[in-house]
């Protein structure tokens, strides 16, 4: 094997595990499948996700827009399985910004628009004191007014990108 295929299958084999992990993510608490889904159904809506999903972050590897970062969200919302599998706001803005963020802490994209709204970061947001969001029930509208008060909020706190306020925050639930 020559060095540039294993480091061709190196890539395969992380991207592979960044998947499952963004994938279990957004789904495992939050299930899509429905009682007629079989084992094929649903390794086939994985497998169309992961490759449009690949496909997406290679527009990474130059900056993309809060707007542009939006627009990939709703492709994946636009993907179906054979049983009407599909992937709402709070699922495909999870396995997207999740994903983004693995590949940015290993330097293969430029700073990804968005950090990954989900329980954890909504519970030190300001935005949501009192108001009980929930990721899982996230529509475009809600989404896209978190999104907006994370830049400003994180832009106060002296941070150049939400994503950057974002791996601090994640590091202090961990102590």
């Amino acid at each position: 094997m020559t060095e540039k295929e294993l480091k061709d299958k190196q890539k395969q084999f992380v991207e592979h595990l960044f998947f499952q992990t963004a994938w279990n993510a957004a789904t495992q608490h939050n299930g899509i499948w429905n009682e007629n889904s079989t084992k094929n159904d649903k390794a086939e809506f994985k497998r169309i996700v992961k490759k449009e999903l690949l496909c997406i972050l290679e527009e990474y590897k130059e900056p993309v827009s809060k707007e542009k970062h939006m627009e990939n969200i709703k492709k994946l919302q636009k993907l179906h399985g054979n049983n009407g599998e599909h992937l709402d706001t709070g699922k495909s803005q999870k396995i997207l910004n999740v994903m983004c963020k693995f590949y940015w802490c290993n330097g293969w994209i430029v700073t990804p628009p968005h950090l990954t709204i989900d329980s954890q970061i909504l519970g030190k947001l300001p935005i949501n004191r009192n108001k009980n969001i929930k990721w899982t029930e996230l529509s475009d509208e809600k989404y896209e007014e978190i999104v907006n008060f994370t830049y400003d909020f994180t832009r106060q706190q002296v941070y150049n990108a939400p994503v950057e306020w974002e791996l601090e925050n994640w590091r202090n639930t961990l102590e």
